[in-house]
């Protein structure tokens, strides 16, 4: 099987997200489902807010989800952490990363994690359009991981 990252970008969408949040999911079961995913209709016309809601609500805070893998770099579009910035106007954010690598979770907030970035990120852009991301290496993550007991 290939690598992830070696895969079509348009097979990539379909399972992209999907492992980080099945985890979150399962260490995090009392939570509200939030965000978009995959929808059928065009999402490109709704405002950068709606479009990039976090994906999960805990009793007191948003929550954003994201993974990486091999690569160990954590890839947030510009235009989403602009949409996370709105919605940290009103209520907290957090970001629940996953590294499924190294089979290890973090979480923290999102004002952390930008301050990470600013010392520490990396700029790109991601092969579906050429999107901005700012990057940011997991050894530069400012929250403690918490390594998976295997089963």
């Amino acid at each position: 099987m290939s690598n992830f990252r070696d895969q079509q970008f348009s097979n990539r969408f379909q399972a992209m997200g999907d492992e980080a949040e099945g985890k979150f999911d399962e260490l995090f079961p009392a939570h509200h489902k939030l965000g978009l995913n995959r929808p059928k209709m065009h999402v490109a016309s709704m405002s950068l807010k709606a479009r990039y809601t976090p994906d999960r609500q805990l009793t007191d805070r948003l929550v954003e989800v994201m993974g990486c893998g091999k690569d160990q770099i954590l890839k947030l579009k510009i235009e989403k952490l602009i949409a996370l910035m709105q919605w940290r106007a009103t209520d907290p954010v957090d970001m629940f990363l996953w590294d499924s690598k190294n089979e290890r979770w973090c979480m923290g907030p999102l004002d952390e994690y930008v301050d990470a970035t600013y010392q520490f990120g990396e700029y790109g852009a991601f092969d579906d359009g050429k999107k901005p991301y700012v990057g940011l290496r997991t050894r530069h993550v400012p929250f403690a991981w918490v390594k998976l007991e295997s089963s």
